[in-house]
């Protein structure tokens, strides 16, 4: 990202910026939300692979 940013013309805002992912990459893309959730504005999490467990409580932090 550092490298769009200095050699594009794009947002540094989080309010401009997606990530997104698809099958094994939304599961990243979920941990993201977590963890970086200061660099992006908006998430796409799309078909997540079964391994990915939506159940409320098991998506935490901890």
């Amino acid at each position: 990202m550092l490298y769009i940013e200095k050699n594009y013309s794009v947002s540094a805002n989080p309010q401009d910026k997606v990530l997104a992912g698809l099958s094994s990459g939304a599961t990243v893309t979920v941990q993201a939300m977590f963890y970086s959730n200061e660099t992006f504005g908006y998430y796409g999490v799309f078909s997540p692979s079964r391994t990915l467990d939506f159940v409320e409580e098991t998506l935490t932090l901890e």
